[in-house]
């Protein structure tokens, strides 16, 4: 197969294979390439728009992330440009520039941005700004996990709804790159302090949800500036999706140590392609080593494969996961319990179910379901899977499945919940959507 020389023209700039916009040279090799024949291409304002935002993937300043999308968009014929970011409890999006002030509750109906949020979808603004110019709402995104959302005034006519999703798509992949750099984007998302406790515990997690046309998984901890004991942990390799649902024993700082002692055992474990039973043995010594007989972590281990769709599950002391299949069905995964890590007396015993396309699971801790009002009972396994149907119904998105979850356990209890809680959503074979305005 010849190669294709530097200098040879393609119609468009091609990423993965891909024409994007405009014209571009593909560069083969460059030792003994000749000189690029003709006047180089001019560049497009699309494409200085991408590629002064991707630019700043390398070289941008945490702190001038939003001044940075305000100068893209505007090559992009932007007026006006807000720039939203939820916070950690997926409950309000705020702006990220200091400028702006106005905030938007992602569960009220009338929040355009909240809509465009929580569909995962470009929304227009039907409201007449009487000046020519149009407003659209596009979600921001770090591959599957929703980050807030772009508010764009563009004049009436000019509206581009793919390229805005795809420059949305870029400020996600920036914004998610900055984090690590500074601090100002992760204070933007917390509205009040967090515990020490649950410093560490997000500092341990992985991105809340993936999603790809064979399997889509997300995951929530509440509280979320308060959570300890609680968390989750998943990794997609080949043909197997793992994931592990831990609860460890207590509360505050000790329960947080305890349980990111757990997590890094079961990544090393898995990291090391050991089965289910030798992790759950090293994931119990080595919390009695650290933390004495007296101290566990309940938990459930599991396998997708994503090829064949038998999930495989062992069970140290947690409720049984619930199974929704096609047409509403709903039932218990079996999965006879084996005792608590950290105890000495780990045994397993394998449970085995076969996944449909569109078939979905939920893993949870008991916060979930023990979770009460005073004097009241508990939230309990069956309104939690009315729940879940009622999203399924609504063919929400996996975030939102566990979004609808938490609130309904808010209004349950009637404020915060008492205990930490868990819940990670597992659908199989679903394809990713990819909606326009």
């Amino acid at each position: 197969m010849s190669a294709r020389p530097v200098g040879a023209r393609s119609s468009g700039l091609r990423v993965r294979g891909r024409v994007l916009f405009g014209q571009s040279w593909r560069v083969t090799s460059v030792r003994d390439a000749p000189d690029p024949v003709g006047p180089r291409p001019t560049r497009t304002s699309v494409e200085r728009a991408f590629i002064e935002l991707a630019n700043g993937v390398t070289s941008l300043h945490p702190d001038d992330m939003e001044a940075h999308v305000q100068r893209c968009a505007a090559l992009l014929g932007a007026r006006e440009v807000v720039f939203l970011i939820v916070d950690i409890d997926q409950r309000l999006l705020r702006p990220l520039g200091a400028d702006q002030t106005q905030t938007y509750a992602v569960a009220d109906d009338a929040s355009i941005p909240g809509r465009a949020y929580r569909r995962e979808v470009t929304v227009r603004d039907d409201v007449d700004a009487g000046d020519g110019s149009v407003r659209s709402w596009i979600p921001i995104m770090d591959s599957a996990e929703r980050l807030g959302v772009l508010g764009v005034t563009v004049d009436a006519g000019h509206e581009d709804p793919e390229t805005w999703t795809a420059f949305a798509s870029v400020i996600g992949e920036t914004l998610v790159s900055k984090m690590a750099y500074g601090d100002s984007i992760i204070r933007a998302r917390r509205t009040k302090p967090v515990t020490l406790a649950a410093e560490m515990r997000w500092s341990m997690l992985p991105p809340l949800t993936f999603t790809s046309p064979r399997v889509e998984i997300s995951g929530v901890l509440e509280p979320a500036h308060d959570i300890a004991g609680d968390t989750f942990d998943y990794a997609v390799n080949g043909e197997i999706l793992s994931l592990a649902v831990l609860d460890a024993m207590g509360h505050g700082l000790e329960a947080s140590q305890i349980a990111t002692l757990a997590v890094s055992e079961y990544r090393r474990g898995r990291r090391s392609d050991l089965g289910f039973g030798e992790i759950l043995r090293g994931m119990d010594e080595v919390i009695a080593s650290q933390f004495g007989d007296e101290r566990f972590v309940t938990g459930q281990l599991a396998e997708l494969d994503l090829g064949s769709g038998r999930l495989t599950v062992v069970n140290a002391g947690h409720p049984a996961p619930l199974v929704f299949r096609e047409g509403g069905v709903v039932s218990d995964l079996p999965c006879r319990p084996c005792p608590p890590m950290g105890l000495g007396l780990i045994r397993t015993e394998e449970a085995h179910i076969d996944l449909g396309s569109d078939d979905a699971v939920l893993f949870h801790t008991d916060g979930i379901t023990e979770a009460r009002p005073p004097g009241g009972e508990q939230f309990g396994r069956d309104r939690l899977a009315e729940v879940v149907l009622g999203a399924l119904r609504r063919d929400d998105r996996p975030a939102e499945v566990l979004r609808h979850v938490v609130r309904a356990v808010a209004m349950h209890t009637g404020g915060p919940m008492a205990d930490d809680a868990t819940a990670i959503f597992l659908r199989r074979g679903r394809p990713t959507r990819h909606d326009g305005l």
